[in-house]
Parts: C-alpha cells; sequence; structure tokens
C-alpha cells in the first residue's frame, strides 16, 4: 500500500509518524523557511520558554509548522527526545506567554520502538487577531526566521485583518435575505450555506489564479466535489456561468443573467454557487424541503441533499485552501427557511424511520461552525455534522449517518 502523509494546506505537509518525517527529511522539505521552522529540543528554563513563545508568535501571521526532534547541523536527521510533558508546555507558553494567546495543534509523534521519546509536531494557523505580542514586542516570519515587526507593520497587518473580518452569522444572514424567490411564490424550503476563509487576504485566490480566475470556477471547481452524489441538483448540474462583482457563479437550469428567474423554473431545481475572489463562498438551493409524492401537504427534509450540498462547499473550500496555500480556518453557516412541520424524507422510503421522528418545529434553521485547515484537508464530513446535528436530531433520531 502506498503510504501518504497528511497534507495541512498547499504544499505544507504535516508528518503523522516517524516514517512520513523522514520522508521529508529525505526530500530536503524540512529546510527552515518563513512557514517553517525545526529544533533539536527545547529547553526547561523560563528562557526557553521566552523564545518558544517568540517562534510560535512569529508563526501568526501567516502560519506554518514548528517541528521538535529534527536536527540541522551537520546534516538534518531526527533526534527523539522526551516527549513527556512536552506537549502541555507548548501549549501553556502559547496561552500564557503569546498575547492575546494563540490556538494551536500540537501533536506527538511517537519514535519506532520507543514509548516515551519521539517527536512534537505544532500546527500554528494564521490568526485573525495576528500579529501576537511575546516578551513584549510583535514578530513575523521571513526565510531566516523570526523578526520583530515595527510599529508601520504591525499596523498594516491590523488594517489588512481588519478589512477581512467578517463574521460568518452575518454573512449567512444576507445570504437568506438574498433569496431569489420571494416570499409568496415559494412552496418548498431552502438552503443556504456559506464560508469564508477567517483571516484571508483579500483577493487572494484571484492573486492565485490571475487570468485563469474563471477557467478553475467552471471547472476545477465542480471537480473539487470528489465525493459521489446521492442527490439532485447537484454541482454537475450547474452547466451555466457569470461574471459578477469580485465573484464568480456557477448555477442550473431556472436561472437567467443576474440571478432573475425564468418564467418556467422548477423551485426545487434551483441551485447556485459563487465563490469571491477572497475566497468567500455561497450556495442556494431550492430544494431545502420537497413535497413528498401523493401526500396532501406533505413536507419532507432530505438528509442527503441537504448534507451533501453543505459537503460540497467544505470540499470547495479545501480546493480554495489548496489553491491559494491558505493555512488558516475557515467558518462555516448553514441555514433552511420554510421548513416548518417538515418530516425526514427517510419515511418515504423506510416507515420505521417515523418512530421518534418529530415534524420540525420551526420555519427555519441556522447554524454556524468553525473549521481548521487541516480538519477539512482531512475530515470534511466532521464539518457537515456540526452544521447538521442538531437538525437531524429532531427530524429522525438518529435514524441518519453520513457515516457507515
Amino acid at each position: 500500500m502506498l503510504h501518504r502523509m497528511t497534507v495541512l494546506i498547499g504544499s505544507l505537509e504535516v508528518p503523522t509518524d516517524e516514517a512520513d518525517l523522514q520522508s521529508l527529511i529525505e526530500s530536503g522539505a524540512l529546510r527552515e523557511r518563513n512557514d517553517l521552522d525545526v529544533k533539536t529540543a527545547l529547553g526547561a528554563t523560563a528562557g526557553a520558554n521566552k523564545e518558544l513563545a517568540r517562534d510560535l508568535a512569529s508563526f501568526a501571521v501567516e502560519g506554518g509548522l514548528y517541528i521538535v526532534g529534527v536536527d540541522e547541523k551537520p546534516v538534518i536527521h531526527r533526534t527523539p527526545q522526551p516527549l513527556t510533558g512536552l506537549k502541555e508546555r507548548v501549549g501553556h507558553v502559547a496561552r500564557d506567554a503569546v498575547h492575546p494567546p494563540l490556538r494551536i495543534d500540537v501533536r506527538e509523534i511517537l519514535a519506532s520502538g520507543n514509548a516515551t521519546d519521539g517527536y512534537l509536531v505544532v500546527i500554528i494557523p494564521p490568526s485573525a487577531d495576528a500579529p501576537h505580542q511575546a516578551d513584549g514586542r510583535y514578530w513575523r516570519r521571513s526565510a531566516g526566521g523570526k523578526v520583530e515587526l515595527l510599529h508601520e507593520e504591525v499596523e498594516r497587518i491590523r488594517a489588512v485583518r481588519a478589512i477581512a473580518k467578517r463574521d460568518v452569522s452575518d454573512l449567512l444572514e444576507e445570504a437568506v435575505q438574498a433569496d431569489p424567490v420571494t416570499v409568496t411564490d415559494r412552496k418548498t424550503g431552502h438552503l443556504f450555506v456559506v464560508a469564508r476563509p477567517v483571516a484571508g487576504v483579500p483577493r487572494m485566490l484571484r492573486e492565485a489564479l490571475d487570468r485563469n480566475f474563471e477557467q478553475w470556477i467552471k471547472a476545477d471547481m465542480v471537480n473539487a466535489a470528489s465525493s459521489p452524489s446521492r442527490w439532485w441538483p447537484d454541482l454537475q448540474h450547474c452547466w451555466s456561468s457569470e461574471p459578477r462583482l469580485r465573484s464568480y457563479s456557477l448555477f442550473g437550469d431556472g436561472f437567467g443573467p443576474g440571478r432573475s428567474l425564468r418564467a418556467d423554473a422548477k423551485e426545487r431545481g434551483l441551485l447556485e454557487v459563487s465563490v469571491s475572489d477572497d475566497g468567500e463562498i455561497r450556495l442556494f438551493c431550492g430544494r431545502g424541503s420537497d413535497l413528498g409524492p401523493g401526500i396532501a401537504g406533505g413536507s419532507f427534509i432530505g438528509e442527503w441533499i441537504v448534507g451533501g450540498l453543505a459537503l460540497r462547499v467544505v470540499e470547495i473550500a479545501r480546493a480554495i485552501a489548496q489553491k491559494t496555500d491558505f493555512r488558516g480556518d475557515w467558518d462555516f453557516g448553514f441555514a433552511l427557511s420554510g421548513i416548518g412541520g417538515a418530516r425526514t424524507a427517510l419515511v418515504l422510503e423506510n416507515p420505521l424511520a417515523a418512530v421518534g421522528a418529530t415534524p420540525f418545529p420551526h420555519d427555519g434553521y441556522r447554524e454556524t461552525t468553525r473549521s481548521s485547515a487541516s480538519e477539512i484537508a482531512a475530515d470534511p464530513l466532521a464539518v457537515v455534522e456540526r452544521l447538521t446535528d442538531d437538525l437531524f436530531a429532531v427530524l429522525n433520531r438518529g435514524h441518519f449517518r453520513f457515516r457507515p
């Protein structure tokens, strides 16, 4: 079997075991650069903790990896270290000696045949609060290591972060309010899914793609939906497209130019996905709920379609992160409108699924969550589960699972 290490985001690879670490050494990938630093060991003195705090803070602007247990001299090689208490100490330093506290992901890798020694891999995502202060100063990374930030640089970074910062709940509500179907014309529930990079750079996708922005949206974004489809409509049914202001949209049958609705539009078949040049994603579907066949007034929510389209948005976010080499967190929002009294669609196939299931008691549903770059790369379904768990708990009481 081919051994493959986990990719965090973009070109930065996160070793998960000693074999991964050795592969990176042999490939020459573990050389110090602006997004990577390796250390032979971490001292246990107060001065060593200050140095660690400065190192961690320096990664907060753009993110990166900090690996303990690798020596660069005379040639780069593995040097397993005692792990007892090390993970906890790094976590304490990130929380107590960096200001504001820095969120990190610390992972242990045991050396082969050893129960106590190994390597520490510290993942530092780009922080929405960057730059961070350590030892009374602000820091960033350069190709040669950490560098103290000048006052003008601190203000510039803060200004960029302020422009990019946007609450995902506001983005979700904006999407709901922009529903293309008027209230009086709605017969089905509607689905809205949004995503945004937390500490992204304005126009980061446009800068990465340049003149290929439109082509990537048309082709690669649809290809990013790697999982098989069990629902309709899906991304492959979005065969029309058009540029919008600082974004590009794909849409299926029923939509005309500028989100206008054609006279023959079928509400349940409406699907649109838009991606902005700064990485924001919006998805709208007119089949958030549907009328059951032959059941007067019966409204049903299909778990596969609402969860599946949420998964598509996570997969698109993963593709954007890889294309732009963005290693930071993502915020996701999920909403359904017009679903009051709807039941699980599982009862149409299996009457036993109705046992304990409850018609949804509210007209709408909202949920948001934050996900790390490593999670959307390795386990995108975990994001979907957090967005839909409360909804499905009411609808089907555990009769539906995305995972086998």
